[in-house]
Formats: C-alpha cells, sequence, structure tokens
C-alpha cells in the first residue's frame, strides 16, 4: 500500500519497531506478556473507568481530562443531526463521525472495582501504588504442582504436556519422521478426542505462527495443516487469531503452492466460523483466492472455499466485497 510521504520526504513504510524487539513477532509477544501481567490486570479498571465508566462524560472526564470532540458521542452526535436542516452539512456531519471515530457507549457509572490478583513472590506487587511504572514483569512463577492430588487434573495436565511436546516436535524437527508422525496424531485427535487439543494460551502457538512465515512452501502448509488440526476446538480458533494467524495465511492463500493453498482455505473454513472483529474486512486478495478455488477438481477444496466465503459473508462489508 502507498501511504505516501511525511513532511519530512521521506515515505511511509515499515513500522521501526523499538531497539529491544528482535521481530515482529517478539514485539507483539512481549507486549502481550506485559499486557497480561500481575501489574495490568490489578490497574484494568482505571481504564474501564475512563473509556466506559464514570470518568467518561461528566466532570469527572473533564478533571481526567478524557473529553473529546461532542460529535463522537453517539447521543450527541444523532441529537445533532436530528436538528440538521441542511442536506449538504448533514452530509459532511455523517462523513466527520463515520471519519473521527466513536466514542464508546457509557456502560458504568460508578468506580469499577479492581480485579482479583493472585499474586506470589515472583509477582509484581499487585497493591502497589498504580501510578509508578513497575520495574518488571515476571509471568512464569515457579509453584509447586496443584494438579497431584486431583486426578482428574493431574490427566488434563499430562495431556497438555502431550500436546505441548508435538507441537515442539512440528516446529523444530523439521522434514524429519518425527514431525510427520507429531502431524499425524493431531489430524488423528482432531477426529476422535478433540478436547486433547486444547490450548490454554496464545504464546503456544507463536512458533506455529512464525513457521507460517517460512519461505518455504511444504513448511508453511505443514504450519497450516498443524493449525487446522487445533482449529477443531473454538477456543483454540480465537488464541490462533490472538496470535496474529491470520496475515500469515492469508499470505499462504494468496500464495503460488498448490498445497499450501488449498491447506490454509480448509483452515480459514474454521477460523471464519468464529465472531472475531478480525474478520470483519477480510483481505481482497484473499477473497479473490477463495473464489478461484471453487473452480478446483477437488471437491473437498470446494467444499472447504465455500464453507469460508459462506461464514464470511455473515459480516456486511465482506459481502460487498465477493
Amino acid at each position: 500500500l502507498d501511504f505516501g510521504l511525511k513532511q519530512s520526504g521521506e515515505k511511509v513504510d515499515h513500522v521501526k519497531l523499538p531497539p529491544w524487539a528482535k521481530n515482529a513477532h517478539d514485539f507483539i509477544h512481549k507486549m502481550r506478556e506485559a499486557l497480561e501481567s500481575p501489574f495490568v490486570s490489578s490497574r484494568l479498571h482505571l481504564w474501564i473507568d475512563l473509556i466506559f465508566g464514570e470518568k467518561q462524560r461528566g466532570v469527572p472526564s473533564v478533571n481526567s481530562d478524557n473529553v473529546f470532540h461532542h460529535l463522537t458521542y453517539d447521543d450527541l452526535g444523532r441529537n445533532a443531526l436530528k436538528q440538521m436542516q441542511d442536506p449538504h452539512l448533514k452530509r459532511a456531519i455523517k462523513l466527520q463521525m463515520m471519519e473521527f471515530g466513536r466514542t464508546p457507549q457509557q456502560l458504568f457509572t460508578t468506580p469499577h472495582p479492581q480485579r482479583k490478583v493472585k499474586s506470589n513472590k515472583w509477582d509484581v506487587d499487585a497493591d502497589a501504588d498504580p501510578h509508578k511504572p513497575s520495574s518488571s514483569f515476571s509471568l512464569f512463577a515457579c509453584c509447586r504442582n496443584p494438579d497431584v492430588h486431583n486426578p482428574q487434573k493431574s490427566t488434563s495436565s499430562e495431556s497438555k504436556s502431550l500436546l505441548r511436546r508435538h507441537l515442539r516436535r512440528i516446529t523444530t524437527q523439521r522434514k524429519t519422521p518425527e514431525q510427520i508422525e507429531s502431524l499425524k496424531w493431531l489430524e488423528q485427535q482432531s477426529k476422535s478426542d478433540k478436547e486433547s487439543l486444547k490450548v490454554t494460551d496464545y504464546q503456544a502457538l507463536l512458533p506455529l505462527v512464525g513457521m507460517c512465515q517460512a519461505p518455504q512452501s511444504e513448511v508453511q502448509a505443514q504450519a497450516v495443516q498443524a493449525m487446522h488440526s487445533l482449529a477443531v476446538l473454538r477456543g483454540n480458533c480465537t488464541l490462533l487469531l490472538n496470535a496474529g494467524a491470520l496475515e500469515p495465511i492469508v499470505d499462504v492463500l494468496c500464495g503460488t503452492s498448490p498445497q499450501a493453498t488449498q491447506a490454509a482455505a480448509f483452515l480459514l473454513h474454521r477460523l471464519a466460523a468464529t465472531e472475531s472483529p478480525l474478520l470483519s474486512n477480510f483481505n481482497m486478495s484473499a477473497l479473490a483466492a477463495l473464489l478461484e478455488l471453487l473452480g478446483e477438481s477437488a471437491e473437498a477444496v470446494r467444499v472447504a472455499a465455500l464453507g469460508g466465503i459462506c461464514s464470511l459473508t455473515q459480516r456486511e462489508l465482506n459481502r460487498v466485497n465477493i
């Protein structure tokens, strides 16, 4: 996309990452670690007060420097349009409202309660001053295993450990019999015991997302195949999207490898059934690639492409684009 030039004449191009980020995925990974840390969790209510709560309107919003243009508020914007007589001015106001953005509806009129955060000696103090920055985020605390005396939870832990082992094989032992075995295991579990594929943390999926961006189409196809098996669970679909899988999947779908493209179509068929806002304005080139797959000779590929299209057309913008 051509984003034009800055005032300095420099071309607007790729985002420049901070020096502490190795690459885009590392940047997202570290930012999400911070976002999900005890430090942030214990202060989340302060943000809710500003965006959805008591400090969004009235005197509290003024005192908090949280006041926006009056047309961004739904009720004030609607009243302004009702009183507008000039059709040209009315159209201009509507355009301004669409371009500038909307202020969310106020949901709470009293301070939101603070989230309860379990803390231990490795965590940031959840009761510390919310206006002072934390020196570090400790997310991987060492603690005893609480599942030892609970057979049901212990079985669940064993299942998670087995899943992690197979995912590690797929992302590290490429083009080996072990990797092929793990891919087959995922596919088999997706048909016979899909609950064993339940992922609880999107971070476990980041290596798969990175593998999907490999230059080799064969590697891309294997990553997409693994994601397709995991996507049998709706919760895993959401985690895949949160891990940033959509963009590389779109790239694979628009690629030149028939094997990888068809694998991406099968995966997208499952992802498109989620209600994620990330799918509300789907990539035009990817939509065109899906439409092209409707002419494939293999019936399973046509069905997957058609299923993805039908799910995507639940969103208005996608219907228009298609």
